[in-house]
């Protein structure tokens, strides 16, 4: 693979941030070098440097989804931040505003913390960016053993929690502390709804036995048990061995005793689901009923060899008996003070 492939052309969708990069730059944010006006490549500017392996240069690398957001960093501190782009006169920019008011704030833990609203976008006048810290996938790095998997699966339900009691179904579940992202189309309800209604909107999971049933397809529906089905289906394909291909190497062995919630939690008939506060409930007996030494244990991955698992096996024996003499909780969260 040559150079040839890697102009100083970028593609049209990330001009739109390189238009806007003087403006974001003026309200404290810095983009990567490719978004940059004035931008050289890096390839061009020292042709020895990546020894004929352009695509190795960070700025040879195409951003995808920047239509949705790019990431940047934050001048004042260097925090690596998330910009989203949310249309401003929309339910998903009234629920961020709403989850950043500070009596809100102070009491959640489980969502991603929106840090401020950029308006007056120049030239885009029907866009705000919501301003977030940038985060990574759930699953990097892998999980050691049964106690760190327990932590997350705990949190995500308690994530789900907290946005039910206020009234907001999520309606997408993405496994990213722990924290929800993306409010693009949740809808929060007001607090004396006893009833609440949605129109069908298809988010990731294809799944849903309610949104795939032609029959009812245009009726309205409870958005809330939705939510549950979504984050029972997503924790079952991160953690669970599944039949399906495409998550069979996702699973973590050891992890049988979820499979009963997940069940219920992913149950055909949305009325026989739990609410989430049965499921958080039952979590927790769930977790209470195992043993220090059950959580302590190793999870190993469908995909494992013999040599990688030996090869794990001491440095995680070796952090076991540390943690077990130094008296340290083996689900994570339990360490942290609030």
């Amino acid at each position: 693979m040559g150079d040839d492939i890697f102009e100083e052309k970028r593609f049209s969708f990330e001009l739109y941030w390189v238009e806007r990069e003087p403006w974001l730059k003026s309200h404290g944010y810095k983009l990567r070098p490719r978004f940059t006006p004035d931008w050289v490549p890096s390839w061009k500017t020292d042709p020895t440097k990546y020894n004929g392996r352009v695509w190795q240069a960070e700025d040879a690398q195409m951003t995808v989804q920047c239509d949705v957001g790019l990431d940047a960093t934050r001048i004042n501190d260097g925090l690596q931040v998330y910009l989203k782009r949310v249309v401003k006169d929309s339910d998903e920019r009234r629920i961020i505003e709403y989850l950043m008011d500070a009596t809100i704030a102070q009491t959640a833990q489980r969502y991603v913390p929106f840090l401020e609203i950029l308006d007056h976008i120049p030239n885009d006048p029907n866009y705000v960016l919501a301003v977030m810290p940038l985060l990574q996938d759930l699953r990097i790095p892998r999980f050691e053993t049964i106690g760190e998997c327990v932590d997350c699966v705990e949190q995500l339900l308690e994530s789900v929690q907290f946005l039910h009691h206020h009234n907001i179904a999520h309606r997408t579940q993405r496994p990213p502390r722990y924290f929800l992202i993306d409010f693009g189309i949740s809808i929060r309800f007001p607090a004396s709804e006893t009833e609440p209604q949605a129109i069908r909107q298809l988010a990731g999971d294809l799944s849903v036995p309610e949104l795939i049933d032609p029959e009812t397809y245009h009726d309205p529906y409870n958005p809330f048990p939705t939510d549950v089905y979504y984050l029972g289906n997503v924790i079952r394909r991160t953690f669970m061995r599944e039949g399906d291909p495409i998550y069979v190497n996702q699973g973590h062995l050891g992890l049988e005793f979820l499979r009963p919630l997940l069940n219920a939690m992913t149950h055909p008939d949305p009325s026989r689901r739990p609410t989430i506060d049965e499921a958080v409930t039952q979590l927790r007996q769930i977790v209470s009923s195992l043993s220090r030494w059950k959580l302590r244990s190793r999870v190993v991955l469908p995909k494992d060899n013999n040599f990688g698992g030996f090869a794990r096996f001491f440095p995680y024996l070796g952090r076991r008996i540390v943690y077990t003499i130094c008296r340290v909780h083996p689900i994570p969260s339990r360490n942290v003070k609030a």
